[in-house]
């Protein structure tokens, strides 16, 4: 086993990042573990994208160490946000502290509950639907919104090919959702599906729907609440196609 030494033993800071890399590497030797490079080349993707041309700009998405953990049965259902207050009061972890959302978040739950009597399962046996991380892991949801806010329009996308192939073969789903809010009274929601499946070692993202919502006039006061009302949109539209 190699010595194991602890950072703090290390001169200053700048010592331990040039002696970093080599520590990794001979830990994940000694452990048979998959150095950081292959771990990069291992994970493996194709996004099939199909984002028409008004959207050229759209940026890829960025991966998260959990895209590809997956449970083992079919028909898991991964749902993001960037908002943890959002998830946290999803998944009972926080109570709703804004009244004025309260009927919002009891459509969500009824939508949610009609997509596990359906059979979808959450991305983990252990965890919840509603997933919050960081927004750098949400920057296409978030490209979305401020692209309506600039347009001050809404649009949509739907390969109804590729979704209904995706239900069939009971691939994976995973969609994002976000919401923005500018001075006056300037707010859009956005979201994003893709299908999720796995070929031989290589995992394949493919674009099945998209939707933009500019709501002018709204009188969004805050938001988590826009978020939410993202995450409701693409609820709605879930519920209605996987059911």
């Amino acid at each position: 086993m190699p010595c194991l030494r602890h950072r703090g033993s290390f001169a200053d800071a700048r010592s331990w990042k040039q002696t970093r890399q080599e520590f990794v590497a001979r830990v994940c030797l000694e452990w048979s573990l998959p150095s950081p490079t292959q771990r990069q080349s291992a994970f493996s993707h194709r996004l099939l994208d199909k984002i028409p041309s008004t959207y050229q700009c759209i940026p890829q998405r960025v991966h998260h160490s959990h895209d590809l953990q997956w449970g083992s049965q079919h028909h898991r259902l991964s749902m993001i946000v960037d908002c943890q207050g959002l998830a946290n009061v999803m998944a009972g972890h926080a109570l709703l502290t804004e009244p004025a959302c309260r009927p919002l978040f009891v459509r969500l739950a009824r939508r949610l509950a009609i997509l596990i009597r359906a059979g979808w399962l959450p991305r983990a046996d252990v965890g919840s639907y509603i997933e919050w991380r960081p927004r750098r892991f949400n920057v296409v949801a978030d490209y979305l919104c401020n692209a309506a806010m600039d347009q001050q329009q809404s649009s949509q996308f739907v390969d109804e090919q590729q979704l209904s192939r995706a239900v069939s073969s009971q691939s994976h789903l995973q969609l994002f959702s976000d919401g923005g809010l500018r001075p006056g009274d300037c707010a859009a929601t956005g979201w994003i599906l893709y299908s999720v499946s796995r070929c031989s070692e290589e995992w394949l993202w493919a674009v099945l729907a998209w939707k933009t919502q500019f709501l002018e006039d709204a009188c969004i006061k805050s938001s988590f609440q826009v978020e939410s009302m993202a995450l409701d949109d693409a609820g709605q539209f879930l519920s209605r196609v996987l059911t």
